[in-house]
């Protein structure tokens, strides 16, 4: 049974207290980098009041690389179990966002995306072009970056290129994405 079982299970067996979920994944970000355990090169003061008040995994493996351990976090399984190709996550995968929306939460996706399949200089997946595919993982809005466009089309940072609830965002010349994201 995995994760994703798990956590369904316990929230259809508590529903009348449902909690609010909240999960962060950072590129570069490692164990050392927060100062609740111990950074003294970091000062992470929100965090660390989240990791003091609330539950803390503590023992988690991760992937080196982002877009298979967004792929793994989504579905709760091993890459070697669902993972076809980079940046791409089969529409016939059971997410998280499913689980959350079955018992009756509201979902929201915000940052990198890379699921969809879209590498076109690789040979891109069927559906590469969806931008539908969050609602169809179980997210009822979402603000991505390389959902549909590539890397190259625009970046996450400087100048983003984002797209939200089905719509490609303009006029973001002198915006940060995390700000677009956060907000």
């Amino acid at each position: 049974m995995n994760f994703a079982h798990i956590f369904a299970k316990n929230l259809i067996t508590n529903q009348s207290k449902l909690p609010n979920v909240f999960l962060v994944m950072a590129d570069d970000f490692g164990y050392e980098c927060l100062s609740c355990n111990g950074s003294l090169d970091y000062q992470t003061p929100h965090l660390d009041q989240l990791a003091q008040n609330e539950i803390r995994f503590t023992q988690c493996q991760a992937q080196p690389l982002g877009t298979p351990s967004r792929v793994k976090t989504m579905t709760g399984l091993h890459n070697f179990r669902n993972y076809e190709a980079f940046g791409y996550l089969n529409p016939n995968q059971r997410t998280f966002g499913h689980v959350l929306k079955d018992v009756g939460d509201t979902t929201c996706i915000v940052g990198k995306w890379q699921l969809n399949g879209i590498h076109r200089h690789r040979g891109p997946k069927s559906g590469w072009d969806d931008k539908n595919r969050p609602y169809q993982f179980g997210f009822h809005e979402y603000c991505l970056w390389q959902l549909t466009p590539e890397k190259n089309d625009g970046e996450r940072d400087a100048n983003p290129l984002i797209e939200q609830n089905g719509t490609g965002l303009t006029d973001l010349n002198d915006s940060y994405g995390p700000d677009i994201f956060t907000n």
